[in-house]
């Protein structure tokens, strides 16, 4: 799946996959709700795993990630998304998603016989 594949070695080194967030594009409507349960917290402390089995970290003010970035296929490379943290999670996660929209990056997949 595109998760595994951008979160291991080239894209990133095998001790960071348990810290990283990896979302499909049509992930991007559910951002808010993990930024809200401390998924961001928990990857800096913990894993993903972690956040999974539902031991989260939470703080008093949620947290952001320090780096978005989107995956241009016709590049085949990431490029970096200019996302801020937001006023809250809901307006953060918009801001993902335009920043995403007006980016290169495809949210269609070449399609392959």
């Amino acid at each position: 799946n595109a998760q595994g594949g951008l979160m291991l070695p080239p894209v990133y080194p095998r001790p960071m996959s348990a810290h990283l967030l990896v979302q499909q594009y049509d992930e991007v409507s559910v951002l808010a709700g993990k930024i809200e349960t401390g998924v961001v917290s928990t990857l800096k402390e913990r894993s993903v795993f972690e956040y999974l089995a539902g031991k989260r970290v939470t703080t008093p003010l949620p947290l952001y990630p320090n780096v978005v970035e989107c995956y241009a296929s016709d590049r085949h490379r990431l490029l970096p998304l200019d996302v801020a943290p937001g006023t809250s999670p809901k307006a953060w996660a918009d801001a993902v998603q335009a920043a995403l929209s007006a980016s290169p990056c495809t949210t269609q997949m070449p399609h392959t016989r």
